[in-house]
């Protein structure tokens, strides 16, 4: 029997996660069976189980996959020449990643597995995501203290704490653009922005 290129079997399993992520965001991650993804995604049940043993892995990994596009959201370059303006943009890209149109249903479906992490006491799976969190605010600080180093900060701001209240308000505007659609994340960062960087923020 011909060898299954690697390729083809990525590109099923790719399929098999954005079937799952569509139907979860309908119907709830509980609610939603096998069957009614192997629908979605084009496929028999027994198709998906090849890839996925059962539902709860194919919620875990629909989680790791909103989660590397959460961090891939935050990823940019080193900061350059100029620190201050880096940061600027470096936190506006992000913020503009809200546009897309898969970003109500991932900030959805990521919320519904924390709560039911949360719901289950699931001790282990809880104390897994600061991880996730922590590889994107540990190179939010490090912007922030190139910038604050070429004084774009005041020297008594602590770029850790900073780092963590600029994730906790990113993901403030993805739970309001869940509750409203027309919320104005842009408008509302360069507000913070102006308050944090002043008229480096408006050049």
């Amino acid at each position: 029997m011909p060898k299954v290129p690697e390729a083809y079997l990525e590109a099923r399993r790719s399929a098999i996660l954005e079937a799952a992520r569509r139907a979860f965001t309908r119907k709830g991650t509980q609610i939603t069976t096998m069957l009614e993804i192997a629908d979605e995604a084009g496929l028999t049940p027994g198709a998906i189980y090849r890839y996925f043993p059962n539902k709860e892995r194919l919620i875990a990994a629909c989680f790791d996959a909103n989660a590397e596009d959460l961090i891939g959201n935050w990823q940019g370059g080193a900061p350059g020449a100029d620190p201050i303006a880096g940061v600027i943009e470096f936190t506006r890209n992000a913020v503009e990643g809200l546009d897309g149109a898969s970003s109500r249903p991932d900030t959805i479906l990521h919320l519904e597995y924390v709560v039911e992490l949360a719901r289950n006491n699931d001790v282990a799976g809880l104390a897994a995501l600061p991880a996730e969190n922590d590889r994107i605010i540990g190179d939010v600080e490090a912007r922030l203290s190139a910038a604050q180093a070429a004084g774009g900060l005041p020297r008594d701001v602590d770029t850790a704490a900073f780092a963590r209240a600029l994730f906790a308000f990113y993901w403030g505007l993805r739970i309001g653009r869940v509750i409203d659609r027309g919320s104005d994340a842009r408008a509302q960062l360069e507000q913070v922005l102006l308050l944090a960087f002043g008229g480096a923020a408006s050049a």
